[in-house]
């Protein structure tokens, strides 16, 4: 069993990190310096509020998004809420996440592209029920 520290607590926002996958992992399996910076400018430079992932979401229609983007072939994906009520989409392994995604600094691993889009509640719902509507499609 790892006894080093968790990821989150080597960032200047240890509330917020310590809710995601990534900030979960101890330093003696794995650290990048890279990645703790890149995450305190990530908060900064968005003004961050608060942070929600796939598996602590209590809204629906977030569920549902998570559940999209995993389908799509995304990975890690966090949801952000900035200070001015805006939602921000974060997720590593870009494969097909259409339009809207723009590639920023790592925040996952040097091996792998970390992608943000911005998003509304009503444009997670609409994608979210075409991607529904189209697996029905397959299915009959």
């Amino acid at each position: 069993m790892l006894h080093g520290p968790k990821y989150y607590e080597y960032t200047e926002y240890p509330e917020i990190y310590k809710k995601v996958y990534w900030g979960n992992f101890r330093s003696e399996v794995f650290r990048e310096e890279e990645m703790i910076t890149n995450r305190n400018n990530f908060i900064k430079t968005y003004n961050v509020k608060n942070v929600r992932c796939g598996h602590k979401l209590s809204n629906k229609d977030e569920k549902s998004e998570v559940l999209f983007m995993r389908e799509r072939g995304l990975d890690h994906i966090e949801l952000y809420t900035t200070r001015d009520g805006k939602k921000i989409q974060v997720c590593s392994q870009n494969k097909e996440a259409g339009e809207g995604w723009e590639e920023i600094a790592a925040m996952y691993s040097s091996q792998f592209g970390t992608y943000l889009r911005c998003v509304t509640l009503k444009q997670m719902r609409e994608e979210y029920k075409k991607s529904a509507n189209v697996q029905k499609e397959q299915v009959f």
